[in-house]
């Protein structure tokens, strides 16, 4: 039985598939559906909006906005429509006609003063599921405490991977997260210890929906300890990630490379999964006639392949 002492919450109008409940801070955004073929977070995010509609979990003090991203892909079980969505948050393309665009502009009021984002996506190749933590080097360590405390703490243990990207590599700034970091209530710097965190769940391969029910009460704990949920009536047995410390691994993005007119293929077995590891100067695809080699001296790892 999933209690709530306080007053139930009603969903107020919005853009089409974002609710919202309580008002007042802290506030807390739940997106899923970014990329329309990763599903076990829309699984998540309609099993909140059912419990806070209709079964009878409300907000105790705080503001809950709760999304499904790009639901025209999703519907098509695809990852975009015209581009990637997750590619549209950068604040300089608000008055467009492209779809993408345009959503990322009716999302972006919702992700602006945040005081918690929980993005959460999937894979293309198989993972084991990891976090990605936005923001500069500096006070890197403070962050991820933030985020543990918060949220990776309870998810189930095979989660013990972090991914970070301080010279915004991946998409020159524009994700979910990166957005909200930027636009973060006045005062918060990220490292003062507050509870602000931007963080992005890849729960694993996309195709796999077993982890939805950890990563569901894995929300709801995060939202109970930020005091917005009353009990949950699962005291007294453990949750999806017990407490027991983990050995996080912590990787950093050092380099980018994206597919153009030569083509592109893998070579030497590589590209098969994330976190693969690619030897020193080992040569792990080729452009056209183009090797594409790890750089010397360590070892590297391969995140996000996705031809």
């Amino acid at each position: 039985m999933r209690l709530c002492r306080g007053l139930l919450a009603t969903a107020r109008p919005l853009p089409s598939d974002v609710w919202q409940f309580g008002a007042g801070r802290p506030r807390v955004a739940v997106l899923e559906g970014v990329h329309g073929n990763e599903i076990t977070g829309v699984e998540v995010v309609k099993a909140l909006v059912e419990d806070f509609t209709h079964k009878g979990l409300g907000i105790r003090e705080g503001q809950l906005t709760v999304a499904i991203g790009n639901p025209l892909a999703v519907a098509q079980n695809t990852r975009y429509i015209e581009e990637d969505l997750n590619r549209c948050f950068d604040g300089k393309s608000l008055e467009t006609s492209e779809l993408e665009k345009k959503r990322a502009a009716a999302l972006s009021p919702y992700l602006e003063g945040l005081d918690v984002l929980l993005d959460l996506h999937a894979t293309n190749k198989p993972s084991t599921p990891f976090a990605r933590l936005p923001g500069p080097i500096e006070g890197r360590r403070q962050r991820f405490q933030v985020a543990e405390d918060l949220f990776l703490s309870s998810l189930p243990t095979s989660c013990q991977t972090v991914l970070w990207d301080p010279h915004e590599l991946i998409a020159g700034g524009s994700m979910t997260d990166e957005f909200a970091l930027r636009h973060a209530p006045d005062g918060w710097d990220g490292w003062d210890g507050s509870y602000g965190s931007y963080i992005c769940l890849e729960s694993g391969q996309a195709s796999d929906r077993s982890s939805v029910d950890a990563i569901y009460l894995a929300v709801l704990q995060c939202l109970r300890k930020l005091q917005m949920l009353g009990p949950l009536g699962f005291e007294g047995r453990p949750g999806p990630g017990d407490k027991k410390p983990r050995a996080w691994r912590h990787f950093e993005i050092m380099e980018k490379f994206s597919l153009d007119h030569r083509g592109f293929e893998w070579t030497n077995g590589h590209g098969e999964y994330n976190f693969q590891v690619v030897p020193a100067g080992h040569v792990y695809g080729r452009k056209g006639q183009v090797e594409l080699r790890a750089p010397e001296g360590k070892e590297s790892y391969m995140v996000f392949p996705k031809a």
